[in-house]
């Protein structure tokens, strides 16, 4: 793959289920996940590991956005997926772009998060994520074509 290292992406969501399936739904083989409850322990882990993306899952629209505004400069030259949640189902990005964000990006599906996330790391050498059919086929009642064998 070239020039291809490792990714580190950060997924900040209050909700530990969503988390999880969140960064279960994200992984590939050059991506380092981990996760946070909060922005301050997102910042925490920064003098170990520097993150290349940060995944917000926003869940309290006012006390979130502020948060954000509140970063240093140097964490706004990140890449940021805001993860619009039922809670928060839409945010304009135009205020934090002017406050200084470089990369911010809005997605409303986990599977529009995955893209995005693809996009950002590395346009041209990450191949996508290809859904594999179940190994083992199934009959559907009515489908002409796909009668079960019958073993004697």
């Amino acid at each position: 793959m070239g020039k291809l290292d490792h990714k580190t992406v950060f997924i900040v969501d209050s909700v530990k289920g969503e988390r999880i399936h969140l960064a279960k739904f994200v992984k590939h083989e050059s991506f380092t996940l981990m996760s946070f409850t909060g922005f301050t322990d997102c910042f925490k882990m920064f003098n170990l590991l520097s993150p290349d993306l940060i995944i917000y899952a926003l869940r309290k629209k006012k006390a979130d956005i502020k948060k954000l505004q509140t970063l240093k400069r140097k964490f706004k030259k990140l890449h940021f997926i805001m993860f619009l949640t039922k809670e928060t189902p839409e945010i304009n990005l135009q205020p934090l772009k002017e406050d200084g964000f470089t990369s911010i990006h809005k997605a409303a599906t986990k599977e529009k998060v995955r893209e995005t996330a693809y996009e950002l790391l590395s346009p041209e050498e990450l191949p996508r994520r290809v859904e594999t059919p179940h190994p083992v086929p199934f009959y559907v009642a009515g489908m002409e074509n796909q009668v079960p064998s019958q073993s004697k």
